[in-house]
């Protein structure tokens, strides 16, 4: 999703930030991990240490 998808449904954060968002969520509700494009891995990596999963399709 682009930014303006974002604002379309409400959401005033951009899409990085609203992926940290969720993942953090995600983790904090004992996900033991995330669905993420590679685009994304490292920074989600960098934000929530080494134990959660990320995986990334294809």
């Amino acid at each position: 999703m682009t930014g303006s998808d974002l604002a379309d449904v409400g959401i005033g954060a951009t899409p990085d930030e609203q992926v940290l968002r969720l993942a953090r969520l995600a983790v904090g509700a004992g996900c033991a991990g995330v669905i993420a494009s590679p685009r994304e891995a490292g920074s989600l990596r960098a934000e929530l240490g080494p134990r959660p999963l990320i995986v990334s399709p294809g």
